[in-house]
């Protein structure tokens, strides 16, 4: 992060998040801000709604996506959100002409 830092280089982070109390799609659901951290107990198993604004403007303003892993555990569906959104602003990124590479195995089966 220090190196990102001098470099001039703006790592973003996720602001909120999702959690479950197991890793299941029945799991008890709770919000939870990384300022707070994430209660005893649960999980982050996505992001939340205001990770998922600031995701889309970074997204609107790229001119080269690289694109390795799911927001969240997209197969449960309490928890694709995160991921579902930046599908969305990836593939309309992309139809705008924006350069996209998409690697990794869980993000080519989500796409």
């Amino acid at each position: 992060m220090k190196k990102a830092e001098t470099k001039g280089v703006k790592i973003h982070l996720p602001v909120d998040f999702v959690c479950g109390d197991k890793f299941a799609n029945d799991a008890t659901i709770k919000l939870a801000e990384a300022q707070n951290g994430i209660e005893k107990g649960f999980m982050g198993l996505d992001v939340g709604e205001k990770t998922r604004v600031n995701n889309s403007e970074v997204i609107k303003k790229a001119g080269t996506i690289v694109w390795n892993g799911p927001q969240g555990v997209f197969e449960m569906s309490n928890f694709a959100a995160g991921s579902m959104a930046i599908l969305k602003d990836v593939t309309e990124a992309t139809a705008r002409g924006v350069l996209t590479i998409a690697g990794g195995g869980d993000t080519v089966a989500l796409v």
